[in-house]
């Protein structure tokens, strides 16, 4: 028996410790006292706390069994079970308990405090940080709490010999005693302070934000640049301000293609940067600020979604990331709309800056489509014309075309289609040019473009035996230069005529998505408009779009690009857009061909190519700051752009929106893609 302070010990038989006489809660403790106490008052917490303490603190000086001549605490090192007691867990309610773990020579009291709101936890947390910083100088204190408490003490038989054992148990009883007083005086002198600097602050400077997602790099620049967070309400299957849709035009709905990732916003993984933003705000200042705020009108607001907010009710002052009704910009279908109403506010041709558009679902534009399919193909006949007949041009031609592809090419061919056939396609040119020069207004025809709507299904027949089968295509010697004259008149009034090539592809667009999602590639007439046939809700929504497909782009290395800018609309009424100085390239990572259509062009992470391969500036990274754009385009008093936009676009004066354009390799930077991202 080795006798502590108290009188009280342990006693030892065969290697299994027993408690010995001690006192009542010992020999509550012996008998199996429950391994969790609820008490609900303060007096009756602190009296278990002592008792069981008390009975916890029969120490003695015992060796490791595992290393010699080692006293280590054993509730520490926990290598022998045998010499540990089980856990207690006195608990006054669900967030404030005490966890006291006994060893033979060692006991560990770790203690959750009251926090009932979020300054409480901040200034728990600062004074514990606090204390623990100068664990030397209070002996028992643990460096480090246990995981889910706020502090710890770890009291060895070292000091129950050095110090009494009822004054070690009265300091922790005393700790907890005066630590929620303490804590609700600090919240008093906190909040008194800060109400002061709060109140002195908006006075001076409208720095609030409010932020819905998680957006951490424009929260943290606005943080760094002294913004103060409001934050948001979240409620489930609400809107902050309830918005009735006006789905009245098609392109002119509030759902744009940035908005149908809401879901996939809180589907998400953490990202690295939200971890980075918790290390910034270790100390809690960011949110005791927040909620200093959180009864003030914020005077920047970003959503993920327009309908969440009402810009009806917003001040004058107030500022927020979408314009209402701004489909008709950000959307597939309203750009396509946007084009089509171009020449009723401007001179400029949409087909000189945009390749060729129409949407599925709206019965005028898909016989545009229809026709437009016709006379791609019928000009692509004459096209492959020219080229069989210039063997040497068509050799380079189809290697530039089909780089990459290692098959070795047919000489005999199965097929032939004979010289009928391009008679058609050379009848159907002539036929549409005297259309553009209005000589056919007194004819009378079922079915425009010189042919019937089956033989347009024949001749297209035709047509995918010598692109897609490998026909062989025979024409005349008299044929050539007629084929080669009525494409030089083409191409005065057909300005896309040498970027469409000669397979007639088309990419088939979902109307209000973003990031490549539901993009097709096609090429045959009638796949296309089975997508339309078969599903009504295409036709009633109208949001598939069909967009001419760019069959000789410019290619760097063999392989596609386009360049990414960003720009912000400040206001539509006069049109003001505002440009980064810098944007950045993407690379496809494979070389181009047209032989699969499904294949994925880019994919956003990839290894950076060797320097030798690596076209300058490939990777200049996105722009901190924006200028006006000095392009040409239409003069700051010209309002025929602004008014094509302005006249579907609603909004507040502090509504800015910020946007991105990719632009195709094929005419990167040129003055028609400038005038496209003006209008």
């Amino acid at each position: 028996m080795v006798r502590t302070g108290s009188g009280q010990g342990l006693c030892s038989s065969k290697g299994v410790w027993v408690w010995g006489r001690c006192s009542l809660a010992a020999e509550a403790w012996g008998r199996g006292m429950p391994e969790d106490v609820q008490t609900a008052t303060l007096r009756p917490y602190l009296s278990a706390v002592r008792a069981t303490l008390q009975a916890a603190l029969c120490l003695e000086n015992f060796s490791s069994q595992v290393v010699e001549r080692h006293n280590k605490p054993e509730v520490e090192v926990r290598s022998s079970k045998e010499l540990l007691l089980q856990p207690v867990t006195i608990s006054r309610n669900e967030k404030e308990k005490v966890l006291i773990e006994g060893s033979i020579n060692s006991v560990r009291v770790s203690i959750a405090v009251k926090q009932a709101d979020e300054i409480e936890k901040i200034l728990c947390h600062k004074f514990m940080r606090f204390m623990m910083m100068r664990a030397e100088n209070f002996f028992i204190l643990r460096r480090k709490p246990v995981e889910g408490y706020d502090i710890s003490f770890l009291i060895t038989n070292f000091h129950t010999e050095q110090m009494y054992k009822h004054k070690l148990v009265d300091f922790v009883i005393h700790f907890m005693e005066e630590i929620d007083k303490e804590i609700s005086e600090m919240k008093l002198s906190v909040n008194a302070r800060a109400r002061i600097v709060a109140e002195e602050f908006l006075k001076n400077q409208k720095k609030i934000f409010m932020i819905q997602g998680r957006y951490p790099v424009i929260r943290g620049l606005l943080r760094w640049r002294g913004w103060v967070e409001k934050k948001m309400v979240h409620r489930a299957g609400a809107a902050l301000l309830p918005l009735q849709k006006d789905n009245s035009v098609v392109g002119d709905s509030d759902t744009t293609e940035d908005e149908d990732e809401e879901e996939d916003e809180t589907l998400q993984p953490p990202q690295l940067m939200d971890g980075f933003l918790e290390l910034n705000d270790l100390d809690g200042t960011h949110a005791l600020m927040s909620r200093m705020v959180r009864n003030e009108t914020p005077y920047l607001i970003w959503t993920t979604r327009r309908d969440m907010m009402d810009c009806r009710f917003l001040a004058k002052d107030q500022m927020i990331n979408h314009y209402a009704r701004a489909g008709s910009f950000t959307t597939k279908v309203g750009l396509c709309l946007n084009l089509r109403n171009l020449q009723w506010f401007d001179e400029a041709d949409a087909d000189s800056f945009f390749p060729r558009c129409y949407r599925l679902g709206a019965e005028d534009d898909k016989k545009a489509f229809i026709e437009d399919f016709w006379l791609t193909a019928a000009r692509n006949v004459l096209k492959l014309v020219v080229k069989l007949e210039w063997k040497s041009y068509s050799v380079q031609a189809e290697g530039k075309e089909a780089t990459g592809d290692k098959q070795p090419k047919q000489e005999k061919k199965p097929m032939s289609v004979s010289p009928e056939f391009v008679d058609e396609a050379l009848c159907a040119c002539e036929e549409y040019l005297s259309n553009l020069a209005h000589t056919d207004i007194d004819k009378d025809v079922e079915a425009p473009l010189y042919l019937s709507p089956e033989g347009w299904a024949l001749f297209l027949r035709r047509y995918y035996q010598v692109v897609h089968e490998g026909a062989e295509l025979k024409y005349l010697d008299t044929q050539v230069q007629r084929c080669e004259d009525i494409l030089q008149q083409l191409r005065a009034v057909v300005p896309q005529i040498d970027m469409e090539g000669d397979r007639n592809i088309w990419i088939v667009k979902p109307g209000a998505k973003s990031r490549g999602r539901g993009i097709m590639c096609m090429d045959h007439l009638e796949e296309m408009l089975k997508l339309v046939d078969y599903n009504p809700m295409v036709v009633k929504d109208g949001k598939w779009v069909v967009q001419k497909y760019i069959e000789r782009p410019l290619l760097i290395f063999g392989t596609k690009f386009d360049l990414r800018q960003w720009f912000l609309v400040t206001d539509w009424n006069p049109l003001t857009v505002w440009f980064y100085r810098d944007s950045y390239i993407r690379f496809s990572t494979q070389l181009f061909s047209l032989k699969n259509l499904d294949n994925t062009p880019v994919q956003q992470l990839h290894p950076e190519a060797p320097g030798e391969l690596k076209p300058s500036g490939s990777n200049a990274a996105p722009g901190q700051h924006v200028v006006q754009p000095e392009v040409p385009g239409p003069p700051a008093g010209d309002g025929g752009p602004g008014r094509l936009v302005y006249s579907h676009c609603s909004g507040h004066e502090g509504c800015r929106d910020p946007c991105t354009a990719d632009l195709p390799g094929h005419c990167a930077g040129s003055e028609g893609q400038l005038r496209a991202l003006w209008r």
